[in-house]
């Protein structure tokens, strides 16, 4: 009978032992977050990280930021189910830096690792000679654990919009590309506000199917290679705010249509778009192809540019 009772208590333990074992590893190593705000001048000019979890942190921390009264902060977080994180890069002696959260990871159930890139301009690109304090915040769902950040810089390449080679730490080095190899297909979790900048067709066919755009050099080179033609840059659009993502279509006989603009898991910029064939055929001229160029609000990651079909 002991050795009965002994051999049920060592099954029991053993079970949970088991479910213990389960709740331990049972987790999302991915953390859902999306882009809050982000800009590249704030009054806080020395690196700091931030973990805002109450409304009074977010007012103490935003006066620092803008310089405005606490009254001003933005009051659109529901604090009971959601949080925020602050990185700021400090002061920069020139433009062309930024800063995003590329992913958040769980790599034990109670710690959480922030990983963000650094984005420096390249040595031969041209930048505003202006003090700049780049900064990002980020929202994400209240998650317990001890939150930690993990660095990487990202070089972008002079006559390169929108791209450049990103640094690890290691030493490991991923080279600069706007078109995702099959079979990657980008998982839209939140809606983002986009419009139709420009629509038309060309003859100049010297772009990619895709370009992101995302400074005003990075307009005229686009431009100038798309049309033919050299064109300054629109002032009506703010680069610290916002972009432009090119789309040529891949035959005169094609309209392009944008699915879907939205966030990813990881906080990166999803633009979808397909191209439909004319239900009427026309007679080609073999010197035309359409273009789309659609306008997004600038987010904390990259923007990545997806076909489907």
């Amino acid at each position: 009978m002991k050795l009965l009772g002994i051999l049920l208590f060592g099954g029991l333990l053993a079970v949970v032992g088991a479910a213990s074992a389960q709740l331990k590893t049972g987790f999302e190593r991915q953390v859902t977050f999306f882009n809050y705000q982000s800009g590249t001048n704030s009054r806080i000019e020395s690196f700091e990280t931030r973990v805002l979890q109450t409304e009074g942190d977010f007012q103490v921390f935003w006066s620092r930021l803008t310089g405005s009264p606490p009254s001003a902060t933005p009051r659109d977080v529901n604090w009971n189910e959601n949080y925020l994180i602050a990185i700021n890069l400090g002061r920069r002696s020139n433009g062309g830096y930024s800063v995003y959260v590329r992913s958040i990871e769980r790599p034990h159930p109670n710690d959480l690792v922030v990983n963000y890139v650094e984005r420096k301009p390249g040595p031969d690109t041209v930048t505003t000679q202006a003090l700049t304090s780049p900064w990002t915040i980020v929202r994400l769902p209240r998650t317990p654990g001890n939150v930690r950040f993990a660095k990487a810089e990202e070089t972008v390449a002079a006559g390169a919009p929108g791209g450049g080679t990103i640094r690890l730490p290691g030493g490991v080095t991923i080279l600069p590309g706007t078109n995702l190899p099959p079979p990657i297909v980008i998982v839209i979790v939140e809606p983002w506000p986009w419009w139709s900048y420009r629509t038309g067709t060309t003859a100049a066919l010297d772009v990619g199917p895709t370009t992101v755009i995302a400074s005003a050099n990075d307009y005229e080179w686009y431009w100038s290679r798309l049309t033919g033609v050299r064109s300054v840059a629109p002032t009506t659009i703010d680069w610290n705010r916002e972009s432009l993502v090119g789309i040529r279509g891949s035959s005169e006989f094609v309209s392009i249509v944008v699915e879907a603009v939205g966030l990813t898991r990881t906080g990166d910029l999803a633009v979808r778009y397909r191209e439909e064939a004319p239900t009427i055929a026309r007679p080609g001229t073999g010197r035309t192809v359409p273009y789309r160029v659609v306008r997004v609000p600038k987010p904390s990651g990259r923007i990545l540019v997806e076909r489907r079909g």
